[in-house]
Parts: C-alpha cells; structure tokens; sequence
C-alpha cells in the first residue's frame, strides 16, 4: 500500500490555525462558566477539557512556527 504525501502548512496557515484554536479555546471556556452556573457540572467539565484541548493545538501550531529551522 503506497501513502500518499501529506502536505505540511506553512507558517501564515499555522498561525491562522493557531488564531482559530485559540477562538474556539475561549468559546468553549464561556460555555463551559455557563454550563457551571447552571449546575451542570460533568457538562460543564467536558467541555473546559475541549478548551484546554484547543489550547494544546494552539501551542503547538506556534512552536512550530518559532522553531527555527
């Protein structure tokens, strides 16, 4: 089975990922304050541990971005 390459985005795209993930990082943290306040709390715990999943992305979009080389 031959793979096919994959093409790796470039700096400007990473960072509009990055950009995107961190949007959707603060979305997910106002639904999740909405979500406790309403005392759903298991609801409200899934979906900060998304925001912080988009965090993650976010970082790593950036990293790889100020890693030289």
């Amino acid at each position: 089975m031959v793979k096919e390459a994959v093409r790796v985005p470039d700096g400007g795209e990473l960072v509009a990922i990055a950009a995107a993930a961190g949007e959707s990082a603060a979305s997910k943290l106002t639904a999740a304050t909405l979500l406790l306040g309403a005392g759903q709390w298991a609801e409200a715990f899934c979906t900060a541990a998304l925001g912080f999943e988009e965090l993650g992305k976010a970082y790593l979009c950036i990293t790889i971005v100020v890693i030289p080389g």
